[in-house]
């Protein structure tokens, strides 16, 4: 049996191909999955021709290949349909299960156990399952509702205090500067402009969080303040999917996305995990939450994998690389 892994994103579709023995056969990218993205049509493209690209070639394949897939933004069983649809014309498709992303995170995290896994990157959300299979998913608002401890809400606080210290209602900051240069304006003054018109997509702001991290890493205390506040913020998501669940401790908590790929902002996050729960065990990071969709298919194909084996394999990824592809919008 071959398993295709696949997390189709609103920016890019990342896949793994893997054999029985979790051998990595194959990895790729290739442009957005996202159908309320770019539609159907193009999302189906797009996951498929990266398919294709992961796995050998088909005419060498002679095992079945089935498939664990997440989906960015799939929350309604009407968004399922639509992707259970598209990927039905996938004919080297023999089974698949599809998730939403957050879902898929979980898996990664977890194996398909019990337990709590937050995701960090432009966003943010928590996301729980216990071993009745109840499941609860908690913050994922959005940037202007919330996403506390998000990237962009990371790089919001970051331009608030920046302008704070400017003007004297708050501490001095290194993140003014930081500001300046980084939406290249001659002084913090002219900062108004291509914040405001550069606001959407979100993730347009929330690449100032790495000046935000950076400016902490240097010793800026108004900096390292809002790294622990966004930690709090996320460990806080993560208690919450926790109250709401039959847990039993230690509880499984672990994080996953490009904000928590810093060292600084995930020590916060696990400091503030171990001070918000009682009895927490602290999963290891995961880089690529593409591999939940390899323990997600071998959940439903009498396929044991475990947490360690899902650790390592994320690894062999990282060793790898992701072969990128130029996204088709």
């Amino acid at each position: 049996m071959i398993i295709v892994s696949v997390d189709a994103g609103g920016s890019t579709t990342d896949c793994i191909a893997v054999d029985s023995t979790l051998d990595l056969l194959g990895v790729a990218q290739g442009g957005p999955g996202n159908y309320l993205a770019v539609g159907a049509e193009t999302a189906r493209d797009n996951v498929a021709a990266t398919i294709e690209r992961a796995l050998p070639a088909t005419d060498r394949i002679a095992e079945p290949v089935v498939g664990g897939f997440g989906f960015a933004g799939m929350q309604l069983s009407e968004q399922e349909a639509v992707v259970r649809s598209f990927l039905d014309d996938i004919a080297v498709l023999e089974a698949f299960e599809i998730v939403s992303d957050v879902a898929l995170s979980h898996y990664a995290l977890t194996a398909g156990g019990p337990g709590i896994a937050v995701v960090a990157g432009t966003g943010a959300t928590a996301y729980g399952r216990d071993d009745s299979g109840a499941d609860v998913r908690t913050s994922g608002w959005g940037w202007l509702l919330g996403d506390e401890g998000s990237g962009f809400y990371l790089a919001r606080r970051g331009l608030q205090t920046a302008a704070r210290g400017f003007d004297g209602r708050g501490p001095e900051t290194e993140l003014t500067d930081r500001a300046t240069q980084h939406f290249d304006v001659d002084s913090f003054l002219e900062i108004i402009k291509p914040v405001y018109e550069h606001a959407e997509p979100p993730g347009n702001i929330a690449s100032f969080a790495e000046e935000v991290t950076a400016a902490a890493q240097a010793g800026d205390d108004v900096a390292l303040d809002l790294l622990n506040e966004a930690g709090e913020e996320l460990a806080l998501a993560a208690k919450a999917v926790d109250d709401e669940l039959d847990l039993t401790e230690p509880v499984p908590v672990g994080g996953v996305g490009g904000l928590l790929q810093s060292t600084l902002v995930r020590e916060q996050f696990v400091t503030a995990v171990n001070e918000q729960f009682r009895t927490p065990d602290v999963l290891g990071p995961i880089r690529h939450p593409v591999v939940g969709g390899v323990a997600l298919a071998a959940d439903n194909h009498n396929f044991s994998i475990d947490v360690d084996q899902l650790q390592a394999l994320d690894a062999r990824i990282e060793r790898a690389g992701i072969d990128a592809a130029e996204p088709q919008l």
